[in-house]
């Protein structure tokens, strides 16, 4: 049977947020990688990495589709021990500001902000994070 728009289990397609980090390695290249998906590449600037990263996430999406949406391929862990530092930080720092904006919220200090999302498909790019 085919399933080429849905998932037997969740009926989605794909993750419906992608993260793309793009980070200064050890080795002081510029490194980027993609969650949930596992996808990765290095480059001389932080620019260069997101482009060329973009580019293969969406090579990446286009074989999903074409070999009907697998799931052991829909979402990865981070290969990479120093990708996995970075995305544990980046974590830790989106869940302090959600929650220091949760507090901010319940004592007044910020108004309620509306969020259309019409793609299903939301792909997340945080652009504040720096590493410590």
């Amino acid at each position: 049977m085919k399933t080429t728009n849905k998932l037997r289990s969740n009926n989605i397609t794909s993750p419906i947020l992608r993260v793309f980090i793009a980070y200064q390695a050890k080795n002081k290249n510029w490194r980027g990688f993609c969650y949930p998906f596992d996808v990765t590449c290095e480059g001389f600037t932080k620019d260069q990495v997101m482009k060329k990263l973009k580019k293969l996430v969406d090579l990446y999406c286009e074989g999903l589709k074409e070999y009907e949406y697998p799931q052991h391929l829909l979402i990865r862990k981070l290969t990479d021990e120093q990708d996995r530092v970075v995305f544990s930080r980046f974590v830790e720092h989106i869940t302090k500001e959600i929650e220091e904006r949760l507090i901010n919220y319940d004592l007044g200090q910020e108004k309620e902000r509306q969020i259309n999302l019409y793609n299903p498909i939301t792909i997340g790019y945080y652009n504040d994070f720096v590493l410590a």
